[in-house]
């Protein structure tokens, strides 16, 4: 029989031998752990890099380093009517100064002028008017000068944490493009085409600055304000020379998707040790945090992965296919996928509905050089989008275009859709 002393020092040295092997294993699982985890973010990094190119050179495209001459002055300018369109650092949303039935009764106006298949705006109604009237002055003085200076620029810095980038006031800006498009559609309507077209191009000038924008918000509002220019541009009407390049790049993937891969940072998550508060001295809660590192770090490997696969389908799937790519893409990605899928579909929708604006453009630039619409033509006809055409018919003086079939809409129940079919029967002066 062992004595008693000497079961105590037995149970006391495979407790220390116990206590040892935990160690050196929990040693062992943290070096080697770490190392496999390390593997996995280079790995991760390399597959980034190969599908969207150099991080570094992205955040360098997008870099802005500090506002332009003409962003400050629109600033100026657009305070003397209540707006503030400078860069904000505190995180706040602010919204624009257009009360809520102003709001209302521009966009009754602008969706019920877009919405219509013929051409002549009519005159918009008199709370629009006033809404113009008040704000005259300087509405003038602002589209003089985005209509003439170099498109606002404001300064942007991607190259760290997208919480910490300085942010557009978006609403103030939407609101300020709402009152651009309906001062063109005025304009128009009274047959003042140079005042239309000029308020017109300040519009956009206003509108490219979000667009260079690397924000995933910046973007969806670029693409909402897009939707009123390529509309009202079939209203007012516009140099196809100038307008052909902007509305063949008008809904590219391009911008969204630069956005959506900066706004993950470079792929391979932080180490949980940098996580933790620096006040946090308590060895067993390091040793821990040690201990869940590797398991951390693969686990932001695999999400780097999912969300690279998850973009790159959505990058390259064929534009206004109904089915759903939801299940191949990962588990821990897929909350998200549909609304990203979204955000995509609402460009591409953009895209067809500039391809359907620059078609109007060179048919009426044709019906004004030879005085009588164009012949039906496989030009014409012809989408870049694949299994898409247009139906293009000349009776009279009156000519038609609309897509070949439908589609399903991407907006929601209230949002602004542009109809796929136009009717013109009278040139422009």
């Amino acid at each position: 029989m062992i004595p008693p002393v000497s079961r105590l020092r037995v149970a006391g040295v495979v407790a220390a031998v116990s206590g040892a092997l935990l160690v050196a294993g929990a040693a062992a699982w943290v070096v080697g752990g770490n190392a496999v985890a390390a593997r996995r973010e280079r790995a991760a990094a390399r597959e980034w890099e190969a599908a969207f190119g150099p991080h570094a050179a992205l955040v360098r495209r997008y870099t802005v380093p500090e506002s332009s001459a003409s962003a400050r002055r629109v600033e100026e300018i657009a305070k003397e009517m209540g707006f503030d369109l400078a860069l904000r650092s505190d995180g706040r949303r602010a919204r624009g100064p257009l009360m809520d039935d102003e709001i209302a009764a521009l966009r009754t106006y602008e969706n019920g002028e877009l919405t219509r298949t013929a051409a002549a705006p009519p005159s918009p109604p008199p709370r629009v008017v006033d809404l113009l009237a008040s704000r005259r002055a300087a509405l003038s003085t602002l589209e003089e000068l985005l209509s003439s200076a170099p498109p606002p620029r404001w300064a942007c810095d991607p190259s760290g944490s997208p919480e910490d980038w300085p942010t557009l006031p978006l609403a103030a800006h939407l609101q300020m493009l709402r009152l651009l498009v309906a001062d063109s559609l005025f304009f128009s309507s009274k047959g003042e085409d140079a005042a239309g077209a000029a308020a017109l191009e300040a519009s956009w000038r206003l509108s490219s600055s979000l667009s260079a924008r690397p924000e995933v918000t910046s973007q969806v509002v670029a693409t909402a304000a897009s939707r009123l220019l390529v509309g009202a541009l079939r209203r007012t009407g516009g140099s196809r020379r100038v307008w052909a390049p902007r509305l063949a790049d008008a809904g590219s993937r391009r911008w969204l998707l630069d956005a959506l891969v900066l706004a993950h940072r470079s792929p391979g998550g932080a180490p949980v040790r940098t996580e933790l508060p620096r006040d946090v001295g308590w060895w067993h809660v390091r040793a821990l945090a040690a201990v869940r590192e590797p398991l951390e770090r693969i686990r932001d490997s695999d999400f780097d992965e999912g969300w690279r696969a998850a973009l790159s389908t959505l990058r390259d799937a064929p534009a206004f296919r109904e089915d759903s790519d939801a299940a191949t893409v990962a588990a821990s990605v897929r909350p998200s996928f549909v609304n990203l899928r979204n955000a995509f579909a609402r460009a591409d929708r953009l895209a067809l509905d500039a391809e359907l604006t620059a078609k109007i453009l060179r048919l009426e630039e044709a019906r004004k050089g030879s005085g009588s619409w164009p012949e039906p033509s496989p030009e014409i006809a012809s989408s870049r989008f694949p299994g898409l055409s247009w139906n293009y018919a000349v009776s009279g003086d009156t000519m038609t275009i609309s897509l070949s079939r439908d589609l399903p809409s991407p907006f929601s129940k209230n949002s602004l859709v542009l109809p796929l079919s136009f009717s013109s029967g009278a040139p422009r002066p």
